[in-house]
């Protein structure tokens, strides 16, 4: 689709509104799942169980300035399906110079396996290739990966989500990632990002979180991950995640209650400011299981410093 836009119609209906007389519907308590009251958009482009596809350069634009905004629906915020890329449960797929951009839910969303217990290196499973894409703007999370395995992204770039996204006023939602690498579909094993351009996310630059399924083996190479005071540059709370050669601006985080999961660092830099941006509740933190060569990059800032920065500990 090179050289093609896909683009939400104007002043489309997001969250809660009354089935009978239209107007926003404001839940007395949350969550909410009444999809009687549900207002969303869909998925600007949806591929379900699709094999030997290529999607090549083109725009997606989920228009989420001029929406017409209700209640809030399901547990936080506007988490409606209004998707501009929905990938599900695809394999031996390859997309490479997409761009996303002002998604009221989530850019890219991939879900690309429903396993629920630990996948073997032997399943039968053709790798997909997500390759130079780009989403910006997004209510609730830049990139979501929800399930599969043994995937890789080259040069991932997320700019702008949750309350840091443009055009998105109040209606964000949590978590506010760049990406979110989060279970809820299915196991994700063996994933492998390249070069990523994770910034200013509103509470997390990348997100690891195992809530239902088991997560391992995630390696990220190289890259720029940032979220300023509020959030976290880095929110892992999975086993075996690792990190080489990558440069973080904003706090890092990993579990201290639990040794079997822990957090490798290699070769990356840590930094608390960029130009005269402090992060002031910057903090290094968690269980790491090795850390090599890496450097925290620490200048005071004008605020006071009531809180620990530095706490890491192993996994022994």
């Amino acid at each position: 689709m090179s050289g093609s836009t896909l683009k939400s119609n104007s002043w489309m209906k997001q969250g809660s509104f009354d089935p009978v007389t239209g107007a926003a519907y404001n839940p007395a308590s949350m969550p909410f799942y009444n999809t009687d009251c549900q207002a969303r958009h869909g998925f600007i482009m949806n591929f379900y169980k699709a094999t030997k596809l290529e999607v090549i350069k083109g725009k997606i634009n989920g228009n989420m300035s001029v929406a017409v905004w209700g209640g809030n629906y399901v547990d936080d915020g506007y988490q409606v399906p209004s998707y501009n890329l929905w990938v599900n449960e695809c394999n031996g797929i390859r997309m490479d110079g997409l761009l996303s951009d002002s998604s009221p839910v989530d850019g890219f969303y991939i879900n690309n396996g429903v396993d629920t217990s630990a996948i073997s290196p032997l399943s039968n499973y053709n790798q997909s290739v997500f390759s130079n894409m780009v989403s910006t703007n997004c209510g609730r999370n830049c990139w979501s990966y929800t399930g599969g395995h043994d995937d890789i992204f080259i040069n991932p770039t997320g700019y702008g989500v949750g309350n840091l996204a443009y055009g998105i006023g109040s209606h964000f939602s949590a978590p506010h990632a760049e990406v979110d690498i989060e279970s809820e579909a299915g196991a994700i094993v063996r994933l492998k990002v390249h070069n990523p351009e994770f910034t200013f996310g509103g509470l997390a630059g990348v997100q690891i979180y195992s809530p239902n399924n088991n997560i391992n083996d995630i390696s990220f190479d190289g890259g720029i991950i940032h979220s300023p005071t509020g959030g976290l540059a880095l929110n892992n709370t999975s086993r075996k995640v690792a990190f080489r050669k990558a440069q973080f601006i904003g706090s890092v985080s990993s579990p201290t209650g639990s040794a079997t999961k822990a957090l490798t660092l290699e070769d990356c830099e840590i930094y608390n400011r960029v130009d005269n941006d402090y992060v002031t509740d910057f903090g290094v933190k968690g269980v790491f299981q090795t850390v090599i060569d890496v450097d925290i990059h620490y200048e005071i800032p004008n605020s006071t410093v009531s809180a620990v920065v530095i706490y890491m500990n192993d996994n022994r």
